[in-house]
């Protein structure tokens, strides 16, 4: 035999050792054995956790506009259970920064922005009591945001600062 012959012969061996040897085993011999880890049932929903008990202490809030006001005086570790009216919902951060910008204005600085993939929420208020919040959520649905509503979730304690009042209808304007 030549060189070359042998040296083909030896290829075909080892692609063939190799080959079956990392075949799996047959379904007859794993038909007979159980499954030592727990079988997995049902279904996992990650937004009944109620992550929203969680506060991360210590970090600033996001800004989105350099042009907001000062608010290294709020302590963002004074936090409690409270209302939030959601008045948007998105999945582009574009529309969601716009957005923010016209609530900051129409609702006085007390609107934040959420990601929670792979919406961009818009939340605004910072109320203890639901008929604070119920009259914020009027609010907004006569300022152009018919689809808000109101959530529990964890607010700041600092105080608003002016009371929200609802937007000239086109008829008060024109006396």
């Amino acid at each position: 035999m030549s060189v070359q012959r042998i040296f083909i012969f030896i290829i075909i061996a080892l692609f063939l050792l190799t080959s079956f040897g990392c075949a799996a085993g047959t379904v007859a011999e794993h038909q007979g054995k159980k499954s030592k880890g727990k079988s997995v049932q049902g279904w996992f929903d990650p937004l009944a956790l109620g992550d929203d008990d969680i506060i991360i202490n210590g970090l600033p809030m996001p800004s989105f506009n350099s042009e907001r006001e000062d608010t290294s005086a709020i302590d963002y570790e004074a936090m409690t259970k409270g209302y939030r009216v959601q008045i948007y919902t998105t999945q582009t951060l574009y529309e969601a920064d716009s957005i923010l910008v016209r609530a900051d204005s129409l609702f006085l600085g007390e609107a934040y922005l959420r990601f929670d993939p792979p919406n961009y929420k818009i939340r605004v208020g910072n109320l203890i009591s639901r008929s604070e919040a119920e009259q914020l959520q009027r609010y907004a649905r006569t300022a152009g945001f018919p689809s808000s509503w109101v959530l529990r979730t964890n607010v700041f304690l600092h105080p608003r600062k002016k009371e929200v009042e609802p937007p000239e209808s086109e008829e008060e304007s024109e006396q």
